[in-house]
């Protein structure tokens, strides 16, 4: 006879629980499932509250699994792989059917200026496709695509380090000059157009290298042409924050001329003279779906294919 006993038990624990068993750690686990510490401790607590017994014994300095924790963790990473790739079968059997596209555009650049033409152009030339697009966190994409929950995601082109993996490809689907967010009370802002000699020695804000260190290995490319490194200012854990933090006195931001920033009464956006960025499409070489290529070719921009 089957038992229910643990029923309440939600996929997301089990995936929360096999993280924090694989890096003992709340803290990284936090960072890989895109949640907050406070919230892995909380899924912890009452998925142990579910089971009837502790799975992690926690002190001051580290996080182990007990012998119950242990024998858990054996027996779900299989079956939790099983549930995973049973739903990415039967959804790719769905998406085949119905013919969808599934797209994932970052939530932090405006998809106005590089995305809905081309998908309104591709929507017409083949309606019988459902076109199916999601906005999230670059890294959520990122994962997202792994797991082939997206066919193709855009993504701003200093996460290239991070796609260039065996079994990827990638091309720019958008580019543009390099843009400087400089504040409106800096003497650069008399100036139409930025030179790097012009920048070199003014604090730049940053994304943490910690939580991503893509965007300082891009600027250091950037800055590598004058033979340069940044002199890092304020460091930040995201775009998002990046985006609402901008109105320091002193500090300047480089970005491209994708990023979902408009002018304020606080700073200005000016072009950086020589230099181009821009957003990048990503996908799986393995990808099956005839209809992604055609998609693909409506983002006609010449630029570095894996």
């Amino acid at each position: 006879m089957v038992s229910y006993e643990i029923s309440p038990v939600t996929l997301q624990q089990m995936q929360v629980f096999l993280s924090v068993a694989e890096t003992l750690s709340f803290s990284r686990s936090a960072k890989q499932l895109n949640m907050t510490q406070p919230g892995i401790s909380k899924s912890i607590v009452s998925l142990e509250s579910l089971l009837g017994f502790s799975l992690f014994e926690r002190t001051s300095r580290k996080v182990s699994l007990t012998e119950e924790g242990t024998l858990l963790y054996q027996k779900w990473k299989y079956a939790l792989n099983m549930v995973q790739s049973g739903y990415m079968e039967a959804l790719s059997v769905h998406d085949n059917r119905i013919r969808r596209l599934n797209v994932g555009v970052v939530n932090t650049a405006d998809c106005a200026r590089y995305f809905w033409n081309a998908a309104g152009a591709f929507q017409k030339a083949h309606p019988e496709i459902l076109l199916n697009v999601e906005a999230e966190d670059m890294k959520v994409l990122e994962n997202s695509l792994a797991d082939d929950v997206y066919d193709v995601i855009f993504i701003p082109d200093f996460e290239r380090y991070s796609v260039q993996l065996p079994g990827y490809q990638w091309k720019y689907a958008a580019k543009a000059p390099v843009q400087v967010i400089v504040p409106v009370n800096h003497p650069l802002t008399r100036k139409s157009m930025l030179t790097l000699e012009d920048i070199k020695d003014q604090p730049v804000t940053l994304i943490d290298p910690a939580v991503n260190p893509n965007f300082l290995h891009d600027l250091r490319e950037l800055y590598r042409a004058i033979g340069a490194e940044p002199v890092v200012g304020e460091v930040y854990r995201s775009n998002f924050q990046i985006r609402f933090a901008q109105r320091t006195k002193t500090q300047i931001h480089i970005t491209d001329d994708f990023w979902e920033y408009h002018e304020t009464d606080f700073s200005k956006k000016i072009p950086l003279q020589g230099f181009e960025n821009g957003i990048i499409c990503v996908w799986k070489k393995g990808n099956g779906k005839k209809i992604l290529k055609a998609f693909l070719e409506r983002f006609p921009v010449e630029g570095k294919d894996l």
